[in-house]
């Protein structure tokens, strides 16, 4: 006898703070899209890539997804004679990524922790790159075996897992680049902004005292900021896009609606003068592409 299957149609009425939230997620996936399909047509990401070989702020689940989607859109893309660029930002869920309990259904979203770049294209929105969590949780376990090794005396195995850390890094760091420099050359970017980075380490040290901000400090410590941008500004000069340099001061506080200075108190920014609301990153980048202005270019884009 035949198991009898019904389709249920659901309508979402997410609150303000979730309908952020969900457009960024789907922002993120249909750009992590437009990358793989590059990617895969350049044959920087291999036919049975898995999604271990890209960074994209997804929950796993939703990045098999946007893997299998980029597949497909690429496949189409031959008969086509030519690669479409996805632009609505939409997002799929299968019956392996998302469950119901009792009334309530549980989806997973976007990741809204800190991550390593936010690019915003003048005219043309934002893009988030990189996953925060996964890196953190990453350089977390690379700490404890060191602190392991150490405490059994093991002065070799401690440097070996240093150098193993550092090489990890800047793979993920060229990694980003290359993604940050492809999507600002399908935008038709002519100058990529920088932050200058002189003192940020000093700029994000926690005053704070205890466990918890030890760990913080840690992490600030052995974040390669430098690398990062160096690894894009020389790989958006060879693709004949200019690099600026910026002053980051006050950026993440400045709105970008009305000028008003706030301090963000989360990761969600929200002016107290106008309304205006958004990742507080993204207020960063948005500023930062405003900071210095170069005449005869159409297009501009910051990474903050």
């Amino acid at each position: 006898m035949s198991e009898l299957k019904t389709t249920v149609l659901v309508r979402l009425y997410p609150t303000p703070d979730q309908a952020v939230t969900l457009q960024a997620h789907c922002q993120e996936y249909i750009s992590t899209i437009n990358v793989l399909v590059q990617a895969l047509d350049s044959d920087m990401l291999p036919e049975d890539a898995s999604t271990k070989d890209f960074t994209a702020a997804l929950p796993s689940a939703v990045k098999n997804q946007a893997l299998r989607d980029a597949r497909s859109v690429w496949k189409r893309s031959v008969d086509l004679g030519v690669i479409p660029l996805l632009r609505k930002p939409i997002c799929q869920w299968n019956n392996q990524n998302w469950h119901s309990d009792g009334d309530t259904l549980l989806i997973p979203v976007y990741q809204d922790g800190q991550v390593p770049a936010v690019v915003h294209v003048i005219g043309k929105g934002n893009r988030f790159f990189g996953n925060g969590r996964e890196q953190r949780a990453k350089r977390r376990q690379f700490y404890a075996r060191r602190k392991k090794r150490q405490q059994a005396n093991k002065v070799r195995a401690v440097r070996k897992s240093q150098g193993k850390e550092q090489r990890w890094m800047r793979d993920v760091n060229h990694k980003l680049s290359c993604q940050i420099v492809s999507h600002a050359q399908r935008q038709g970017v002519g100058i990529i902004r920088l932050e200058r980075l002189a003192g940020i380490r000093r700029r994000m040290a926690r005053t704070s005292r205890g466990a918890k901000a030890r760990k913080n400090n840690r992490l600030i410590a052995t974040w390669t900021f430098h690398q990062l941008a160096g690894f894009i500004a020389y790989k958006a000069e060879r693709a004949g896009i200019a690099v600026e340099w910026v002053d980051p001061a006050h950026t993440s506080q400045i709105c970008p609606a009305c000028f008003h200075r706030n301090k963000a108190t989360d990761r969600r920014y929200v002016c107290a003068e106008c309304g205006w609301t958004g990742h507080r990153d993204t207020v960063g980048a948005i500023n930062n592409s405003r900071r210095t202005g170069r005449r005869g270019h159409s297009a501009g884009a910051a990474v903050a």
